[in-house]
């Protein structure tokens, strides 16, 4: 709780999605949609306070600095790496820091992965760019996000 700076909200959502994938009743593609419909909403509360960083004008930098702001209105993690580079924004978050992971917090026992973040951030930051502009997130091997090391890696190209 301490190393990873959990609130209770953080353990009920985490727990929440580790219970439904032990009732059979979740994987990744319905986390995905669910998490873009609330990267939606949370786009739209944003924009309601007014506490957005100002528009750079740069794709990638709007959207680091919107990544930025995610983590610090709802903790995605203690640590989270975002970054600007050749192939658009690269988003990194230590496994062991992750507020959500419905295996670190909820302890869910899954072979796979039940990440909200590729489809909220993905929304999220989407909702926010000027309508003619926006990120793709992408896939390997049909996954939103690799799981290396320890970390977790997200891309938007």
């Amino acid at each position: 709780i301490e190393a990873r700076n959990l609130q209770p909200y953080h353990i009920f959502m985490a727990s929440f999605l580790a219970g439904l994938n032990e009732m059979g009743m979740l994987n990744q593609a319905s986390v995905n949609v669910a998490s873009r419909r609330a990267g939606r909403y949370l786009a739209e509360y944003a924009k309601a306070r007014h506490d957005l960083p100002a528009s750079s004008g740069a794709v990638t930098e709007d959207a680091k600095s919107f990544v930025d702001y995610l983590n610090r209105v709802i903790g995605l993690a203690t640590q989270v790496e975002v970054k600007d580079g050749p192939d658009g924004l690269q988003m990194r978050v230590v496994s062991s820091s992750c507020s959500f992971c419905p295996k670190g917090v909820g302890e869910a026992e899954l072979q796979g992965t039940l990440c909200p973040y590729p489809g909220l951030i993905d929304e999220f930051v989407n909702s926010l760019l000027p309508a003619d502009t926006s990120l793709r997130l992408v896939t390997s091997d049909r996954r939103p996000m690799v799981k290396r090391e320890d970390g977790c890696f997200i891309q938007l190209s």
